[in-house]
């Protein structure tokens, strides 16, 4: 059977590699006798794998009569990054779709899996001696805008901006800030103008065009800048998914205050994570709670967050989920 795997930019032509855990997912569709086609669209193929919706795809397998049950898709981001590819006008073009977060896949009647993580270094962490501390905290997140209800990014700047008021020490690290309230608007409106008037959200303009004071650019190394605070703020982009975000923050050592879905919902242990409500009030109250905390206490959380990650490793590692995820979609094309 012929496949073709598209790319998360829409390209006909997956960029596998020569190694590392996409590579392992092309080897294990063709352990399965599964042909991966290496050619431009416009060709005959048996079935279509999408990590992103693609018209041009779309086009090549009615053309090659592919059936229904053969036209799988990957979806890779949430609603209020891409509302299109949520709608059932989009979706009716696939016979199974898989998501990274049970919250999406339970949207779209589809199969979740685990957000693919780098490998997880817990030896490494666990060698490190831990450096005293500092009652400091960062944000490591990027300045993004999303029009619609549900958008995190503006809890950034609030808490941002907030941790300024209350004198707490956070830092922020990551691409986009400081940008100008011209490049912020536009950012804005390129989503406002791809949504619906009915999934609007003008909080989603908070913090618009603020300067930040304690931005201190973009770091080179994301593991050895994170080490140095006690405290990260983790906001994902929308409560409805568990990113990387997370992991790092427990790999570097940081004691983390988490903004996103129910970790219960995705595997972890009640109460190991300190999650807080999507409000800028409760992250700064826990952040200032945290400072407060013996060096043993702060250690002993550090190590119950890393036993968790432990714990996690074999279900969230990329190469392991992207294999399983290869496995599936072998079988459903079988």
């Amino acid at each position: 059977m012929r496949i073709r795997v598209v790319g998360h930019e829409g390209q006909p032509i997956f960029p596998f590699g020569n190694s590392g855990p996409w590579f392992h997912f092309a080897q294990t569709l063709e352990m399965q006798a599964l042909e991966i086609a290496k050619t431009p669209f416009g060709s005959k193929i048996d079935a279509l794998v999408a990590n992103t919706h693609s018209e041009k795809a779309i086009r090549e397998a009615n053309a090659a009569n592919v059936p229904l049950k053969n036209r799988i898709l990957i979806i890779w981001e949430p609603q209020i990054v891409d509302e299109t590819i949520y709608r059932e006008k989009t979706l009716s073009n696939y016979g199974t779709i898989f998501a990274p977060s049970p919250i999406w896949a339970n949207k779209v009647g589809g199969i979740p899996f685990n957000w693919p993580q780098n490998y997880l270094n817990i030896d490494l962490i666990e060698s490190k001696e831990k450096r005293d501390f500092n009652d400091r905290a960062i944000l490591m997140q990027g300045n993004k805008f999303s029009a619609r209800y549900g958008e995190l990014y503006s809890l950034r700047r609030i808490v941002l901006l907030n941790s300024t008021k209350q004198k707490l020490s956070v830092d922020l690290c990551g691409p986009n800030w400081n940008s100008g309230f011209i490049y912020d608007l536009r950012k804005w409106m390129k989503s406002a103008l791809r949504s619906r008037i009915s999934i609007l959200s003008f909080r989603s303009i908070l913090g618009m065009g603020f300067k930040f004071k304690n931005y201190i650019g973009i770091a080179n190394d994301k593991f050895e800048t994170l080490n140095f605070y006690d405290v990260s703020i983790v906001i994902e982009n929308s409560a409805d998914y568990v990113s990387e975000k997370l992991f790092d923050a427990i790999l570097a050592g940081n004691l983390v205050v988490y903004v996103g879905p129910n970790l219960t919902d995705f595997g972890f242990n009640v109460g190991i994570i300190n999650q807080c409500d999507p409000n800028p009030e409760d992250v700064l109250a826990k952040v200032a709670e945290l400072f407060k905390l013996s060096n043993h206490e702060k250690n002993r959380i550090i190590y119950l967050q890393i036993g968790e990650v432990k714990r996690l490793r074999k279900d969230w590692e990329s190469t392991r989920v992207l294999g399983k995820l290869a496995g599936n979609i072998a079988e459903i094309l079988k």
